[in-house]
């Protein structure tokens, strides 16, 4: 599995544009002067409402180009009312790659939705790409970056790219982040079963070190155990849950059930 640092870097990374780019927004904005024009002195809220309004309701690429001509003369790309709407708008018209044009310097926020984003969609090398792309442009990043990125890393099995991840998170002093930890040991889990039954040694380890578990990190850990057959493991983490104060949902239920028939053994259930 390839690192992060194969994927290749976009020559259009925005912060090479810099020089360039109030020039170039404000000749966008003039060339797409749109429909639906506020009255002179309209307040800055009064702007991102009726876009989101128009966002919500654009149906075609010509719309979507003029409302996106609005966001960049209003310099509204700094909203994450209107960033949420914006990139909802471009990937439900399949066109993601407008989110960035002629945006000079994007918020966490708006890099953060793409990769998101192209997570939903199911393409997760291209939100690994985002990321790279907002990890060499100097971006701040958080929980939500590294939370997004490292689902994708995990759909794609990609270790490599995850352990790079996990370094960054550790020098940004976000171990402890329950979301972060959970995500990195969704990634292990998953790669024991694929690569190494070690992964599931880091998962545990990952696991000890966050300092509030929650249903979702305790999940992580037992179904990784199942994942790599370690079914008697799954059972006594169950169990921790429980001890542990936390009532497991009727999908862990269902999950744990299921796995302890399959290999004959009901009679000893984890209930």
């Amino acid at each position: 599995m390839s690192s992060l640092s194969s994927f290749a870097h976009p020559s259009t990374c925005i912060l090479q544009q810099k020089r360039d780019s109030n020039t170039n927004r404000d000749s966008y904005a003039r060339s797409h002067p749109g429909a639906d024009q506020l009255p002179v002195g309209a307040s800055t809220r009064a702007v991102e409402d009726r876009t989101c309004s128009l966002l919500r309701s654009c149906v075609s690429f010509p719309r979507l180009t003029q409302i996106h001509a609005r966001i960049v003369r209003h310099a509204i790309y700094s909203s994450n009312l209107v960033a949420a709407k914006l990139v909802s708008a471009c990937f439900s018209l399949d066109r993601p790659d407008r989110v960035f044009a002629h945006v000079p310097r994007p918020s966490p926020f708006l890099w953060n939705s793409m990769i998101k984003g192209y997570v939903g969609l199911g393409r997760h090398r291209d939100a690994l790409l985002v990321y790279r792309r907002m990890l060499d442009c100097g971006c701040r990043l958080d929980n939500c970056s590294f939370t997004s990125a490292l689902k994708a890393c995990s759909n794609l099995l990609a270790l490599e790219e995850g352990m790079a991840l996990h370094g960054h998170v550790l020098k940004l002093g976000l171990g402890a982040d329950i979301y972060i930890a959970t995500s990195l040991m969704d990634l292990s889990g998953m790669c024991s079963q694929a690569l190494d039954a070690r992964m599931m040694r880091l998962a545990e380890q990952l696991f000890e070190e966050i300092p509030l578990r929650n249903v979702n990190s305790w999940t992580a850990l037992i179904c990784g155990f199942l994942e790599c057959g370690d079914l008697s493991e799954s059972i006594v983490a169950f169990h921790r849950m429980q001890l542990y104060g936390l009532k497991p949902d009727k999908v862990m239920v269902v999950t744990m059930l299921s796995a302890i028939a399959d290999l004959g053994m009901l009679d000893s259930g984890p209930c």
